[in-house]
């Protein structure tokens, strides 16, 4: 059985661990538990293996880059681009919650909780 190493990340990966970090204060929370990052990432991940990314005591997979990309709404690569201008002392604004399509409520006209989608096509006598 193989040793992992959970010493804490630095360089590169301690970069994408602040840029997470500054989402997370963005929105206004400060707790360092993960709890937030489960509920929202729909448990992807448990509570304590975030807790440890928001700490910097382990380095961020791939796989987490994709799902935090995903939960804030960006693709993986404009995660890192944003993690690495923050790195860089740029402004990096605070990416918002992607809605999930189960947070939808439904109702008679689709435009109505999906804005951008299409209205339906009247026909003659509708």
């Amino acid at each position: 059985m193989g040793l992992k190493s959970h010493a804490q990340s630095e360089g590169f990966s301690a970069d994408l661990n602040a840029y997470l970090k500054h989402i997370i204060n963005g929105h206004g929370r400060d707790d360092l538990s993960g709890r937030w990052l489960t509920e929202i990432t729909h448990s992807a991940r448990a509570r304590d293996y975030w807790s440890k990314l928001i700490k910097n005591e382990r380095a961020m997979t791939t796989n987490d880059i994709d799902v935090l990309a995903g939960t804030f709404g960006m693709s993986p690569f404009e995660f890192v681009r944003q993690a690495r201008e923050l790195a860089d002392g740029k402004e990096v604004e605070v990416p918002n919650v992607a809605p999930h399509p189960e947070d939808y409520e439904s109702s008679e006209d689709p435009g109505e909780e999906l804005p951008n989608a299409a209205a339906p096509k009247r026909t003659p006598g509708s």
